[in-house]
């Protein structure tokens, strides 16, 4: 199980438009628009994508590859849409509530390896809300 990030062009899809196949109840999640185009997050065990002909050339289908430089682009700027910092932002108030501010510059510091732990677990989480949905981890 891998999750991916496609794109389709914001435009209405006719007949010869081949739509996702899903197995398992994992509808793609609709991420945002950015630049007249619609994002969306999918397991790749679970969903097939067709980014092949029609789909390719009139519906502007594509899975992003983040090897890519401009998919690189946009994957970033994916992981600025709302719902995703919604997700970071209650992560983060919730080590802020468990390590006031100034606990953690005193254990900076102090070069506490505890806090330098929980910093790491920090961050692991944060990760876990982009690669969870396809996304380059920081």
């Amino acid at each position: 199980m891998a999750q991916k990030i496609y794109g389709i062009n914001d435009i209405a899809q006719e007949d010869d438009f081949v739509a996702p196949v899903v197995t398992d109840d994992a509808t793609p999640e609709y991420l945002d628009n950015i630049d007249g185009k619609a994002y969306f997050s999918y397991d790749d065990s679970k969903v097939t994508i067709d980014a092949s002909g029609t789909n390719a050339s009139k519906y502007g289908v594509a899975v992003l590859d983040a090897s890519d430089a401009d998919d690189l682009v946009i994957l970033n700027s994916l992981k600025k849409v709302s719902k995703i910092q919604m997700e970071v932002a209650d992560i983060q108030a919730a080590f802020d509530e468990a390590n006031p501010r100034h606990l953690q510059l005193e254990g900076l510091v102090a070069n506490d390896s505890g806090l330098a732990t929980k910093i790491a677990t920090l961050k692991s989480d944060i990760n876990a809300v982009y690669s969870g949905r396809g996304l380059p981890t920081d």
